[in-house]
């Protein structure tokens, strides 16, 4: 079928922006062979002298579970200073599964750059934070009455300078849950009462809520 010379105009254009756009999305996607170990990950980790709370088990370690949010705050710095510092992340949630944390859209590592994560916990905790002094403030925390949903508030800091798969955030306690437990004195150990019950108690000096 002959064609007249506007229609062929309007193809070889319509072509000609295709080629564009295919080679723009190219260049802003990283190489399938060293995306995977570019790729910006997340792991959690809670330092020898943390306050053992509800996030920590009784051998230090992290206690977190599935469906356990952190929120993560990101800076890059490129090579020389080539570019203004970039914030890659921006409270991102990062939700932890069975094997991993995750979160989407991913992010990579550029080789030559810096990178400075603050993490905070639970991400939903209302918060600000300054990008200018990287400075979290936690204002006006109220503590579930619900046992089941309290949870203690902790913050991370962690320096990269190279690219690896995991960055590990340290978190340390901001708040941590007070758990109190009662034990019957040793001169009322008698075999002929079987048990005690505890009438009432008070705490005080002790805060439901507050800011950092």
């Amino acid at each position: 079928m002959k064609q007249s010379p506007i229609t062929t105009l309007m193809l070889l254009a319509v072509l000609a922006l295709a080629g564009c756009v295919q080679s723009d999305v190219l260049v802003e996607q990283p190489s399938r062979d060293n995306a995977v170990a570019r790729r910006i990950t997340f792991g959690e980790a809670v330092t020898d002298n943390a306050t053992r709370a509800s996030k920590t088990s009784v051998d230090g370690q992290p206690a977190f579970k599935v469906g356990d949010v952190m929120g993560i705050y990101g800076y890059q710095t490129y090579p020389n200073n080539e570019y203004p510092v970039q914030e890659i992340f921006h409270n991102q949630a990062v939700v932890k599964n069975d094997t991993a944390w995750v979160y989407s859209p991913a992010q990579y590592f550029t080789p030559g750059s810096t990178y400075e994560f603050y993490g905070l916990f639970p991400q939903a905790t209302a918060h600000t934070f300054r990008a200018d002094t990287r400075c979290f403030t936690i204002t006006d925390f109220t503590v579930a009455t619900d046992k089941d949903e309290q949870v203690d508030v902790m913050i991370a800091k962690k320096n990269e300078t190279l690219p690896i798969n995991t960055v590990e955030m340290v978190f340390n306690h901001l708040l941590s849950n007070v758990n109190i437990y009662f034990k019957v004195s040793d001169r009322f150990d008698n075999p002929s009462v079987v048990s005690f019950e505890l009438i009432n108690f008070a705490v005080t000096g002790l805060k439901s809520r507050g800011t950092y």
